[in-house]
């Protein structure tokens, strides 16, 4: 046989026994190439198959039928020959011996590490007691270059495989219905106006083919706030059909922001944007708004450390809406602690860039509302600021080019305590040199002037914010110093730097700095400055913040702040936070402490607090408060007692909900489906390929759905509730059916993307497909019979559509096919290199993948090569 066959002048010997076969693991320092490869421990060292070899390079070298001679190329001028009966190769120029225990085996020409690191571009280093071949490139490899190529085409975004996300669709409906939820309580004291009965209303849901929610609060004097708002939200900005939007609201809405003069206000009236929901502008403040249960205390925190905080304000909303932030990306968590200890969280995400529009593109928004006045005003508010004086935003944004986006505005406004105006401004975004700029000019009908420079940039994970802005006139901006009150500005200065600094250990602390300066046009001024950070320690998470605060002209002074809060877990469901305020100068003292247990129940939450308030006397407060959480409804109480004043309070609360559940229609629900939408997920086998369950399909169980709230799993019948899914930004729902019921399922998409609403249960069918796992053996023809095909790409080529599935020969010469769609399928080598290596299959092969998937196992293949024809 040929593998017994010697040369004694080339010393080339017979192959050593199937006793010495060793698999090796093939890899660089930095790629798996080849999880096996067969070798064989000879007299010389460690013989390693050059066509197998090569095929795993990528190399087109091939070994001739009669398995002594071997020809290809490295690179286009550099060609390699081996010759087996002279004993000899050729790379180039160069004229190499081939050296002790070449041999022929199966098929492949086995030669000495040593021997094949003089033919090929590697260095080779052989761990046969850990299975291994070390592989180092000494030039430009095909495999190498390739990846290269490949990696700097995904950077581009050209070769990257796109996200497959589906869009789920929840028209508007003319009426359903709404998630109601209700509280409602007493409350007791030793003194009478600590005594008090309240009712809150929450109700959310489709009505007039728009979103609905509203809002109730009564208390022992009557009703005291009503909110009500119709809004429709667009990812594809198609809120108003042909008339487009992606967000329209009427009712109780907000202004948006300008970029001069006029800053976000609540009220009754208007509101349209035809911007993206998700769309976020570094030149304008961050706006945080939603929802909030009855007694929810809020902190809101950007990049790990505390930026705002806050009790919950009357009408079951809350709003942040001075947050400003440079270019980059940010994670905002807002916590909710409710007075009984329990905790919620919202995070969300947001990438804020230079606003630039695309070439052509517009955005538009617009707002008229009466400023702090509610739909429906039951009595007068406490301070009308603004008369009924109408607030008026209108909006534009047009992209002139890639690197430059035209803005311009009018508003018409009444500052706090100031006369009404008409203000006008416009402005130019660009990118320069990798910084983000908006310059903006601004005038106003009782003669004020205006002009300010946002710069914003992010260099090596730093987030510089700039900005100076000069008055003359009386222009009023309340955008730059909205507590105050309509007086006219001189000029603003504002700068904000963010960073996360490397300790060791992989530790890192993220550090904001921000300062603000604003001066007034009788040349008062204001100086803020704060720095803030965070960091773990121990098992306790620590934010820290030192502020000062000086004001300068007719009443001149300064004063020092610094802050600590902890929050440790001391054990599962046991969690303490502590708060402290100290006042540094002035008269040194605590501000504010606080020491609070929280304990988490099976059925229940536990809380205590004891606190102190600074201040000429200071008082000492204990509190305790307990939810108990029965089938239908939550039960609260709370007591309190005032060490200083020796006064006792106490109250007693119920809460309970009704929406539409999973399976048993509409019924007692969580109590935060007023506050948040949800998704009744269904997963089943798409047997008839519709997208829509029918009766009879099967029931997927298993499925992990990764939501923003957390991971859900649905049950044996293929259904689960997805709560706390957010309210009118779209939220992202990644699948993953790999712990399923079902063992082969075809690829799905990886997300799916809706635009949850508050109130709304969305029904959302997730249609699976079977998949076949199709095993195929490669064999060739040899002198020694037929032989596996190792390192040579298979594809499995759909009939219909022509999709193409490829995978690699192994060692044995078996290739597996994973996650193959039910269909008819040819199989063939991959055409490039099939023609490098000069191959083609004998006959051809369809495979038939049946429509409830399953294993399959083809018959042996066998290749044979082209110049044998």
């Amino acid at each position: 046989m040929a593998s017994a066959q010697a040369s004694g002048s080339a010393g080339v010997t017979a192959c050593p026994s199937e006793d010495m076969l060793l698999w090796l693991e093939v890899r660089t320092d930095t790629d798996l190439l080849a999880e096996t490869m067969d070798a064989y421990a000879g007299t010389g060292g460690t013989l390693l198959p050059l066509g197998q070899f090569a095929r795993i390079l990528d190399l087109g070298i091939v070994v001739a039928a009669d398995g002594r001679h071997a020809s290809g190329t490295i690179d286009p001028r550099t060609r390699v020959t081996v010759d087996l009966d002279a004993g000899t190769a050729q790379v180039g120029a160069t004229k190499i011996a081939l050296g002790p225990g070449a041999c022929v085996r199966k098929g492949d020409i086995y030669l000495a590490a040593e021997t094949m690191e003089k033919l090929l571009p590697v260095r080779l280093r052989v761990a046969a007691d850990a299975q291994l071949l070390q592989v180092t490139p000494t030039g430009t490899l095909p495999l190498v270059r390739n990846r290269q190529v490949a990696e700097r085409r995904a950077a581009l975004s050209q070769l990257a495989p796109p996200e497959t996300t589906v869009m789920a669709r929840d028209p508007y409906r003319a009426f359903s219905i709404p998630a109601v939820e209700v509280n409602a309580g007493q409350r007791f004291g030793s003194g009478e106006v600590l005594q008090s009965r309240w009712l809150g209303v929450r109700a959310a849901g489709d009505l007039a083919f728009a979103g609905f929610r509203g809002f109730v609060g009564l208390d022992s004097a009557g009703a005291t706030n009503i909110q009500l708002t119709l809004e429709r939200t667009s990812a594809d900005n198609r809120a108003l059909g042909m008339l487009g939007g992606s967000r329209v609201a009427v009712g109780d809405v907000a202004t948006p922001d300008a970029q001069l003069g006029a800053r976000s206000v609540a009220g009754r009236g208007i509101f349209y944007s035809s911007a993206p929901l998700q769309a976020y502008d570094f030149s304008h403040p961050l706006v945080l708004e939603g929802d909030v249960a009855d007694g929810e205390q809020i902190e809101v925190y950007v990049d790990g450390t505390l930026r705002a905080a806050r009790a919950a304000s009357e009408g079951g909303r809350y709003r942040f809406d001075n947050l400003s932030l440079g270019i980059g990306d940010h994670q905002v968590r807002i916590l909710f602690y409710g007075p009984q200890g329990q905790v919620r969280e919202d995070v969300r995400s947001f990438q804020l860039g230079s606003g630039l529009l695309q070439p052509g593109q517009t955005a538009v928004r617009f707002s008229v509302v009466q400023p702090e006045r509610p739909l429906l005003r039951m009595e007068d508010g406490p301070w009308p600021r603004t008369g009924d004086a109408l607030r008026v935003v209108a909006l534009i944004d047009r992209g002139l080019s890639r690197r430059v986006t035209a803005h311009a505005g009018l508003t018409r406004f009444r500052p706090w305590y100031g006369q009404e105006r008409l203000a006008g401004t416009a402005g130019i975004k660009a990118m320069l040199a990798g910084a983000a700029l908006d310059g903006v000019v601004g005038l106003d009908s009782r003669g004020g002037r205006a002009a300010s420079l946002l710069a914003g940039s992010r260099i090596r994970g730093v987030s510089v914010r700039m900005l100076h802005a000069e008055y003359a006139g009386g222009f009023v901006d309340e955008t730059r110093d909205p507590m105050s009150g309509g007086v006219a500005l001189r000029r603003a200065t504002e700068a904000q730097v963010d960073l996360a600094a490397a300790f060791p250990g992989g530790q890192k602390m993220p550090i904001a700095f921000d300062i603000r300066r604003i001066e007034q046009q009788d040349g008062t001024h204001r100086v803020e400055a704060n720095a803030r950070a965070a960091a773990m320690l121990g098992i306790s998470y620590v934010n820290v913040m030192v502020s000062r605060q000086a004001w300068g002209g007719g009443l001149a002074g300064a004063q020092h702040l610094a802050s600590i809060e902890t929050s440790t877990p001391l054990a599962a469901a046991l969690q303490l936070r502590t708060g402290l305020a100290y006042r540094i100068t002035g008269r040194p003292g605590i501000e504010s402490a606080y020491v609070s247990t929280q304990v988490a129940m099976p059925q229940g939450d536990l809380q205590f607090t004891v606190s102190r308030q600074g201040g000429m006397p200071s008082r000492l407060r204990l509190d305790a408060s307990y939810r108990h959480r029965f089938r239908r409804f939550d039960l609260s109480t709370a007591a309190g007692y005032d060490v200083r004043t020796r006064s006792w309070r106490a109250a007693l609360q119920v809460t309970f909900a009704f929406a539409q559940t999973a399976r048993q229609g509409y019924g007692f629900a969580p109590t935060s489906v007023g506050i948040s939408g949800r998704a009744a997920i269904r997963t089943f086998l798409d047997t008839n390929g519709d997208g829509h369950w029918q009766p009879g399909e099967k029931p997927v169980g298993g499925v992990q759905v990764y939501t923003p709230a957390g991971t859900v799993t649905t049950d044996a019948q293929g259904r689960v509730l997805a709560e706390d899914l957010g309210d009118t930004l779209p939220a992202q729902l990644r699948i993953d059916a790999s712990q399923s019921s079902e063992l082969y399922l075809a690829e799905m998409p990886d997300a799916i993307r809706l635009v949850p609403r508050r109130g709304r249960t969305t029904p959302l069918e997730i249609p699976l497909r079977a998949a076949g796992e199709v095993e195929v053996k490669l064999q060739f023809a040899t002198a020694d019979g037929a032989q596996p095909l190792t390192a040579v790409t298979v594809e499995l080529v759909a009939e219909r559509g022509g999709t193409a599935f490829p995978a690699r020969t192994d060692n044995l010469g078996t290739a597996m096919f994973e996650g193959i769609p039910p269909g008819r399928y040819q199989l063939r080598l991959l055409p490039a290199q099939a023609s490098q290596l000069h191959l083609a299959l004998q006959a051809s092969e369809a495979v038939e993948v049946p429509a409830q998937g399953g294993f399959l196992r083809v018959r042996p293949l066998l290749a044979h090569r082209v110049d044998d024809e």
